[in-house]
């Protein structure tokens, strides 16, 4: 997770390991890892575990190439923002587990897109 986005959530998660990824942070939050880059922060993670990504836009861009799963969440309204996930070719991907929800009004689904094998 970028720093921006850790600065959003504020502390350790107590069900996993955050590895920050920061150029400017000189130190690690307590209970999370700390890397400069990408590469660094993959270096923290054991081969057989389960990566998520979780923001910010940056990190997104830089490794959705790379990602076989996507857990996404839809909101059904429009917003204003200025960080925007990676415009991605749906015919690449399969959706599934679709969840809809709805909460103050506001209509929103949940889904997960598995990268469909080259052919």
């Amino acid at each position: 997770m970028g720093r921006k986005s850790f600065d959003e959530i504020g502390h350790a998660l107590p069900y996993c390991t955050i590895i920050i990824v920061s150029k400017t942070l000189k130190t690690a939050p307590e209970k999370c890892l700390l890397a400069q880059n990408l590469k660094q922060a993959f270096s923290f993670y054991d081969k057989n575990e389960e990566v998520l990504v979780a923001g910010g836009g940056e990190i997104y861009h830089q490794l959705i190439e790379e990602t076989s799963t996507i857990y996404a969440t839809l909101i059904e309204e429009n917003y204003e923002g200025d960080t925007f996930f990676p415009k991605i070719d749906f015919c690449e991907w399969q959706k599934s587990n679709i969840e809809n929800h709805e909460e103050n009004g506001i209509k929103y689904q949940y889904f997960t897109l598995t990268r469909k094998a080259h052919q």
